[in-house]
């Protein structure tokens, strides 16, 4: 048991450290493809997806303590009841959120400039994206499947940069704004390759 809590705590930190050594590279990247202008369309955009993120009121935060106490417990049936509800709570309120921004975006299409427009539209399709991503992510986590969660890390890095320099490099703000609805779902993909909720 010891001996895989450490295995799993290294698979982890370094799965993470990679990724945040990936991560620096990529934001260089960024930014110097970017320029100042799409960067602060990107950050303002940003905030959007911040606030959204919000919706979920801390409801994600009860499967990360109460899961596991039901599975140790060995209330299966009560422990994906409780996984099935949240998803289904944190999906809605996302929906709406994503759905509050199209509309927005379509109401005043007139007074905003072409790339923030696209990029609010690009926001409703990230935000559904984004959210069952994490989602995934916590539920490799209260599971403790720290391989997958590992890889799925590696991944998101390597591709996000890859992704970055091979398409926002030719397409600027426009190609972020398809690399950021793009990864989540990649990531999704890459995830539900090894496991299946």
């Amino acid at each position: 048991m010891r001996k895989k809590i450490l295995s799993d705590i290294f698979r982890y930190s370094s799965g993470q450290f990679l990724a945040q050594f990936v991560g620096f590279f990529t934001a260089v990247f960024l930014r110097s493809f970017l320029g100042p202008v799409y960067m602060g369309i990107w950050s303002m955009l940003k905030v959007v997806i911040e606030y959204a993120n919000m919706s979920n009121l801390g409801t994600i935060s009860t499967v990360s303590y109460k899961w596991p106490i039901l599975k140790g417990q060995s209330k299966d049936d009560e422990a994906e009841n409780l996984k099935d509800i949240v998803f289904n709570f944190v999906t809605f309120t996302i929906f709406i959120c994503s759905l509050g921004v199209l509309i927005y975006a379509l109401i005043f299409r007139q007074t905003l400039s072409r790339e923030v427009f696209i990029g609010l539209i690009s926001i409703s399709i990230l935000l559904m994206a984004q959210r069952v991503y994490t989602y995934y992510l916590l539920l490799l986590r209260v599971n403790k499947d720290f391989t997958i969660l590992s890889k799925s890390i590696i991944f998101d890095a390597i591709a996000h940069l890859s992704l970055v320099i091979l398409i926002v490099s030719r397409f600027k703000l426009y190609g972020l704004f398809f690399v950021a609805v793009s990864m989540p779902i990649l990531n999704i993909l890459f995830i539900r390759r090894y496991v299946t909720f």
